[in-house]
C-alpha cells in the first residue's frame, strides 16, 4: 500500500524522535563510536527520504510502526557495517558472543592491531571497558585463523592456552553448532507476527535485555517477559525437533534477563 508523497514526508516528519531513538539504540547495541553513531543517523535519514520517502511509502501497517522502524533501521545498520568495513565479516563465534567481541575482532583481524592496541581502542572509541582478562578469553575463544594470524606478534600473550587440534574441532563444531540454531530461529520468525519475529531477532542477533526491547518497541516489561516466555518455549521445541541436543539448548538459554 503506498502512501502519497506529500502524505510519506509528514509521516516521516511525525516519526523523527521515534527514529532518532530507534537509531540511538541500534548504535549503542553495536558500540558505535560517537562519530559513526552520527555518521549512521545521517545514512538513515538520507535511506528514509530517498526515491520520495519510498520506504516510509512501502508500510502496510501489517505491524506497528514502530516494529516496522526497528526492523528497517537494524537492517540499515547492517548494510552501513559492510559499506564501513568492506567485504570483511565476523567469525560465527564473535558473532555468538555479540558486539564486544565482534569489535575486538574487528580490530585484531581486519585492522591487525596488536591486542593492546585493540583493547585501547574498544575503550577509547567505543567506550567498552572490559577487563583485559575476560578480553583475552574472548580473544581466545576466536577461531583459529584469528589465532594463527597474530601468534607471531604475541597477541594473545594473556590469554590462556595456545592452538591446538582438538581446540579447531571444537571451534568447527561451534560455528556449525550455530549455524544450525540461526538457521531454525530464520525459520521460526517466518511463521511469526513481524512483533514477534522482532523481538527474536533484538534478542539472539542483537543481544538486547528484556528491557530494551521494551523501550525500543514501546512494550510495557511485565507483558513482554511472558511473551518472550511463550517465543523462547517455541523456539526450543523447534530446536529439539531439528535434533539440537537438549543439553546444547540449555546452554543457549542460560544467560538471564534483566
Amino acid at each position: 500500500m503506498l502512501v502519497p508523497t506529500q502524505s510519506a514526508e509528514d509521516t516521516f516528519l511525525k516519526l523523527l524522535p521515534a527514529i532518532e531513538r530507534i537509531t540511538a539504540f541500534v548504535t549503542r547495541r553495536h558500540h558505535a563510536s560517537a562519530d559513526e553513531a552520527q555518521e549512521f543517523s545521517s545514512y538513515v535519514n538520507e535511506k528514509l527520504i530517498e526515491n520520495d520517502y519510498g520506504v516510509i511509502r512501502r508500510f502496510e501497517g501489517r505491524s506497528s510502526v514502530e516494529t516496522f522502524l526497528v526492523t528497517v533501521i537494524s537492517n540499515q545498520f547492517h548494510d552501513f557495517r559492510n559499506r564501513e568495513w568492506g567485504k570483511w565479516r565476523p567469525s560465527a563465534a564473535a558473532r555468538r558472543q555479540g558486539p564486544v567481541a565482534i569489535q575486538l575482532e574487528r580490530y585484531l583481524v581486519r585492522d591487525g592491531l596488536p591486542f593492546d592496541q585493540a583493547a585501547e581502542a574498544l575503550a577509547s572509541n567505543h567506550g567498552i571497558t572490559v577487563d583485559r582478562d575476560e578480553l583475552g578469553r574472548i580473544a581466545a575463544s576466536l577461531p583459529v585463523r584469528f589465532r594463527r594470524r597474530t601468534e607471531s606478534e604475541d597477541v594473545l600473550r594473556d590469554a590462556p592456552a595456545p592452538d591446538s587440534a582438538e581446540r579447531a574441532v571444537l571451534d568447527e563444531e561451534r560455528r556449525l553448532l550455530w549455524d544450525r540454531v540461526m538457521k531454525v530461529l530464520a525459520q521460526e520468525q517466518a511463521k511469526l507476527p513481524p512483533q514477534d519475529a522482532q523481538i527474536l531477532a533484538l534478542k539472539f542477533e542483537d543481544g538486547a535485555k528484556v528491557s530494551e526491547i521494551a523501550a525500543t518497541l514501546r512494550i510495557g516489561q511485565k507483558p513482554l517477559y511472558e511473551r518472550l516466555k511463550r517465543l523462547l518455549k517455541r523456539l526450543r521445541f523447534a530446536l529439539a525437533a531439528a535434533g539440537i541436543d537438549e543439553a546444547e539448548i540449555r546452554t543457549l538459554f542460560r544467560e538471564e534477563d534483566q
